[in-house]
């Protein structure tokens, strides 16, 4: 059956609306529009292939099923970057994106290279946001996870910050020898 990508946007938020609410189906669907589909609200209109729709489908399955749309479309924006993500590491948070403003706003105060460790860094995003935006910092991020770390690495090498990761597990005492 031929749907447009504008039909097709409503239809999914009319698909969440019953277990999330309008403002959050809203929210969902426009990621899940911009991030899978490569489509904005105001562009032209266009015919979804049947690959796309079959995609679609398979997303709604997978959100009905209370799958986060962070691990269905492999991103999540933090502090005005765009971070890869999967299972392997948590979602990116708001109240984190406050954190990283707070240590932001004191680069006035330390005009030298400072040294930032980040522990359980998960998907980067705390180290990365800081490098990117504090370029004289020497920045560190530690978690016990290789998955993690991996979802970190690649993520430096697309925005050629050079943060040093290290796969530690601080609570392991022979580890730490």
């Amino acid at each position: 059956m031929e749907s447009t990508v504008q039909v097709a946007h409503q239809q999914l938020i009319a698909e969440l609306i019953p277990s999330v609410g309008e403002g959050e189906a809203r929210s969902i669907a426009r990621l899940v529009f911009e991030d899978v589909f490569d489509w904005r609200s105001g562009r032209r209109d266009r015919i979804l292939s049947g690959e796309e729709i079959e995609k679609l489908q398979q997303i709604i399955t997978r959100l009905k099923a209370h799958e986060p749309v962070q691990y269905i479309t492999g991103q999540a924006d933090f502090y005005g970057l765009q971070f890869e993500v999967s299972p392997a590491v948590l979602i990116p948070r708001p109240e984190t994106e406050e954190l990283v403003e707070w240590i932001l706003d004191q680069q006035a105060a330390y005009p030298g290279t400072v040294v930032v460790m980040d522990i359980g860094t998960g998907s980067g995003c705390i180290p990365l946001t800081i490098k990117h935006n504090w370029p004289n910092a020497q920045v560190h991020g530690l978690d016990v996870s290789p998955g993690a770390l991996q979802v970190a690495k690649v993520y430096a090498r697309k925005l050629s910050l050079d943060v040093q990761l290290w796969e530690q597990d601080l609570l392991n005492e022979a580890q730490l020898k």
